[in-house]
This record gives structure tokens, sequence and C-alpha cells, in this order.
């Protein structure tokens, strides 16, 4: 029981693609009437089952079928489908290969895309600190100059003094917000 596949043969564990599949080996059936895995079926013809094989493991099974009767393979038949078989599986592996490096591309693609939104967003909140703290230093600019140019009035010795540690650490400032 369960489903046929394009053999006819039942889809089980006695079934040629799953022996196909475990063993590894070719299997090939000149008479399905005569042979013990198509035992029970009334299928006329011949079939063979390939291992298409990858890195030393079963990856798949080629089943190519005849149903016009018996037929008998000859060696050279048989190995150039074996030689098909495997370039099947290169096929198939390379397909894979395909599918996992576009999967990790896209992945690194969107990772890429979130990194520069982040950059983007960093930059815009240094530009906008930024221009939050020149405001304020630009006015304290401002009054530094009116108290040194005396506009505000005489300062004695000691202010001075430290009018110009406050100069010297406001351009300070301003040099690291710039």
């Amino acid at each position: 029981a369960g489903r046929r596949g394009g053999t006819g043969a039942p889809s089980s564990s006695q079934g040629l693609t799953y022996t196909v599949a475990r063993t590894g080996k070719r299997i090939a059936v000149s008479d399905t009437k005569s042979h013990p895995l198509f035992a029970g079926r009334t299928w006329d013809g011949a079939v063979i089952g390939l291992p298409l094989r990858h890195a030393g493991k079963v990856i798949g099974v080629m089943n190519l079928s005849f149903t016009n009767g018996p037929r008998n393979f000859s060696d050279e038949q048989l190995h150039i489908l074996e030689l098909l078989a495997d370039q099947a599986a290169i096929a198939m592996a390379n397909a894979s290969s395909y599918g996992a490096a576009r999967d990790q591309t896209e992945a690194l693609t969107a990772a890429l895309a979130q990194r520069d939104e982040l950059v983007r967003m960093k930059n815009d909140f240094i530009q906008n600190v930024s221009h939050e703290l020149r405001t304020p230093l630009a006015i304290e600019r401002g009054y530094i100059e009116l108290l040194d140019t005396g506009d505000l009035g005489t300062l004695n010795h000691e202010q001075h003094e430290a009018l110009a540690v406050i100069n010297r650490r406001t351009k300070f400032l301003l040099t690291l917000v710039d």
C-alpha cells in the first residue's frame, strides 16, 4: 500500500527506490513480471534505479522505467545512465548550495541595510546633540568676550584669570563638539 511512484512499484520499505537509497547500489530489472520487487504487480516492463550520490552519501534516487515489455540493458547503457545520475546529483547539490548561498546573501543584505540605518540614526543623533551643545556654548563665548573687553564692567586680576580659564575650557568644548 502507499502511493505509487513512476515505476508502478509501491513506495514501501521493500520498493525499488527505498532499496536503492538504502544500499546505494544500482538495481536494473530487465523484466518486472519476474522480479521479486514487483511480485503481484501486473506491470510488464523494465526499470532501473540509480543512486544519486554526493560527498559519499545517497541524496536521492533516479528511476527510469520502460513500459513496452522486458528489456535487456548493456553494460555501456548502464554506465552512461550512472554517469547521468552522477551529473544529476551534482546538479542537485549545486542547486542546494546556490539556495543556501542566496539565503545567506539575503540575510547579509538585510543586516547591512540594518547597519546602514543604525549608522544614519547615530549620525542624526550626533548632529542633533552637537547642535544643541553649540548654541549655549556660542552664547557663553559671546558673554566671555563682553566680559573680557570690559563692555560689562571692569574686572580685577583674579576675575581675568578665572575668565581666561573659562574661555580656554569653552574653546575646548567647542573643538570637541565640532
